[in-house]
């Protein structure tokens, strides 16, 4: 489990790749960043990876971890304070971990589950009733190719996506 960025962040921000994740304040520009050989109109390709923070722009965020779900009001709430409200909600977090690994440790088994399946659909419940009550907005969760096919060394990672 750890913190990270992704290669591509979402049109609205959307950070991280482990179980905790953020919601930055607004989306500037970030997304899908063209390769070494993608470059525009004569300029430069930019390097992979999320852009890096510029001077002068603000950011605000809210941590979240889905294992603690006792936390998801307290981290949508700040979420909601420090955006000044929610017309998107976007979900990347998770856990992974092999098959091998897995049925080794029952324990590690039964946190995966919980976190990616069980754990996302209340986050998604208590995030889905908040932008209802706004009257409507996105809600995106991002899953795993592992979960459309089934294979058989990362089955019960699957089976949670």
């Amino acid at each position: 489990m750890r913190r990270g960025s992704c290669a591509a962040r979402s049109p609205c921000g959307s950070w991280g790749t482990g179980r905790e994740g953020r919601l930055p304040r607004r989306h500037q520009g970030d997304g899908p960043r063209p390769g070494p050989a993608a470059g525009r109109a004569g300029r430069p390709a930019l390097p992979p990876g999320p852009r890096p923070h510029r001077p002068g722009e603000e950011r605000t965020g809210a941590a979240c971890d889905l294992e603690k779900p006792e936390g998801f009001a307290a981290a949508l709430d700040a979420a909601e304070a420090g955006l000044g409200g929610l017309d998107a909600v976007i979900v990347t977090a998770g856990l992974f971990a092999t098959q091998d690994r897995l049925e080794e440790d029952v324990e590690l088994a039964r946190r995966l589950l919980t976190i990616d399946f069980a754990h996302t659909v209340v986050f998604c419940e208590h995030a889905r009733k908040r932008l209802l009550a706004r009257g409507g907005g996105t809600l995106c969760v991002f899953s795993s190719v592992a979960g459309e096919r089934g294979r058989k060394p990362v089955a019960l990672y699957g089976a949670a996506k």
